[in-house]
C-alpha cells in the first residue's frame, strides 16, 4: 500500500466519532492545492450542477490526442426486462491502425458517479495509460468505451445491466473486433469502478466471459456513507461526502432529480434504511465472498471521500484469495491524476497503473 498515513480498520472505527467537522484529516498534497482550490465549489451540489461541470470531453479531442487510432461505433441489443425495455446501447470501439493481429481488450467504463458523464468522459486519460510512457515502449490494445444508462433517470441495476451485456457482447464477437478473448480487461473510474467490480463479480457467477483483471481508479464501492473517510471529507472536495450521497441517493432511486443540496443531510438515514436490500452487485463493500473474482488494481486518494471503500475491497478481495494490487496516495484527492497530471504523485499513481497493466496483460 503506497501511503505517508498508519491505517486502521475503517470497518473497526467506522463508529469512532460522531463529529463531522471535528474529525482530523490527512493533510491535503501542497502541491495539488492550486487546482483542488480552483475547482468551484458548487460545481458538485447538485444533479444539475454536477451535470453542467465542463467535462470537456469528445470523440473528436480523443482522435486527435489519439491520430494512431481508429473509431467504430456499435448500437447493440440490450433488452432489460426490469423495466420492460427493448433497447440498445452504443460501444465506441478505439483500435490502433498499424496492428493486424488481435490485441488486448479494454472495456472502459467511464465516472460520474453514475449520474453524469457519458463514454468519452475521461477516456483520453485512461488512453494515456497504455499508449504514452515515457521509458518503455506503448501497450498496444483495443479500447471499448460503453454508453450506460445513468441514474435517476434510470437507477440500478440498469447501467450494469449496459455495462455486462456490452462486456459480454465483446467477448462473443472477439473476432470481429480483432481483440484477444483471453485478454479483456474492464476498468472503471470514480463511479464507474462500483460497475467494473460488479462485471467481474457478475462474470464469476456467470462463467463468462473470461476476464483477465479489472482495474478500479478512485472507485465509488461503499454506497453507506458512514466510513471514516465519507465523514473526514464530508465538506472538502471536489467530490465529497455530501455529494457522495446525493449521487447514491439517486442510483438507490431513492430521490428525484430535482434534489437540491439541501436535502442531502436526510439521504444517510435513508440509505441506511435501505441497507439490506444493497446487493454487492451496486455496491461491491456488501460482498461477503469474492473467491474466483479476476485479479484487481485499485488506487485511491488518501484525502477522499472513497479511500476507506477501496480498501475496505481490497481487504475484502484478499480474505477471498484474490489477489489485488492496492495504492492509497498520500494527499490526493478524488481525480487528483486527471486534474493534475503533472504533479508527482499524479505521476507515481499514472506509473503504478502502467506497471500492473503491462505485468497483467502479458501473463
Amino acid at each position: 500500500m503506497s501511503t505517508s498515513t498508519l491505517y486502521t480498520n475503517p470497518a473497526v472505527h467506522a463508529g469512532a466519532a460522531n463529529s463531522h467537522s471535528k474529525l482530523p484529516r490527512p493533510p491535503f498534497d501542497p502541491a495539488l492545492e492550486h487546482v483542488r482550490t480552483a475547482i468551484p465549489s458548487e460545481s458538485f451540489q447538485t444533479l444539475n450542477t454536477i451535470r453542467g461541470h465542463p467535462y470537456s470531453f469528445s470523440l473528436d479531442s480523443v482522435l486527435s490526442r489519439f491520430p494512431h487510432l481508429s473509431h467504430k461505433e456499435y448500437t447493440i441489443p440490450t433488452p432489460d426486462p426490469n423495466y420492460g425495455q427493448d433497447d440498445t446501447i452504443t460501444l465506441s470501439v478505439f483500435t490502433p491502425k498499424s496492428h493486424t493481429t488481435p490485441l488486448p481488450a479494454i472495456y472502459n467504463i467511464h465516472g460520474g458517479g453514475q449520474i453524469a458523464g457519458d463514454r468519452f468522459t475521461g477516456l483520453e486519460f485512461v488512453i494515456a495509460w497504455y499508449t504514452e510512457n515515457d521509458t518503455e515502449v506503448p501497450l498496444p490494445a483495443v479500447h471499448i468505451s460503453v454508453e450506460y444508462r445513468l441514474a435517476p433517470e434510470h437507477p440500478a441495476p440498469a447501467a450494469l445491466h449496459d455495462c455486462y451485456n456490452g462486456l459480454t457482447w465483446v467477448a462473443e464477437h472477439a473476432e470481429i473486433l480483432n481483440i484477444d478473448a483471453s485478454k479483456i480487461l474492464v476498468q472503471g473510474v470514480s463511479g464507474g469502478g462500483p460497475l467494473a467490480a460488479a462485471c467481474a463479480i457478475k462474470a464469476r457467477n456467470h462463467g463468462s466471459p473470461a476476464l483477465r483483471g479489472q482495474l478500479l481508479s478512485t472507485p465509488m464501492l461503499d454506497y453507506s456513507g458512514e466510513s471514516v473517510s465519507a465523514r473526514q471529507f464530508e465538506d472538502q472536495g471536489p467530490w465529497n461526502g455530501r455529494t457522495d450521497r446525493l449521487a447514491w441517493g439517486f442510483v438507490l432511486g431513492l430521490e428525484q432529480p430535482n434534489s437540491a443540496e439541501g436535502e442531502v443531510a436526510t439521504l444517510g438515514s435513508r440509505i441506511k434504511e435501505k441497507g439490506d436490500s444493497v446487493s454487492e452487485l451496486i455496491s461491491p463493500t456488501e460482498a461477503t465472498d469474492l473467491a474466483g473474482v479476476v485479479p484487481a488494481f485499485i488506487d485511491v486518494g488518501e484525502a477522499e471521500v472513497f479511500r476507506d471503500g477501496a480498501v475496505q475491497y481490497a481487504s475484502l478481495l484478499w480474505e477471498s484469495g484474490v489477489s489485488a494490487e492496492l495504492h492509497v496516495w498520500p494527499g490526493a484527492w478524488h481525480g487528483f491524476d486527471m486534474f493534475a497530471p503533472d504533479v508527482p504523485v499524479s505521476k507515481a499513481a499514472v506509473a503504478a497503473k502502467k506497471s500492473w497493466l503491462r505485468r497483467i496483460l502479458s501473463e
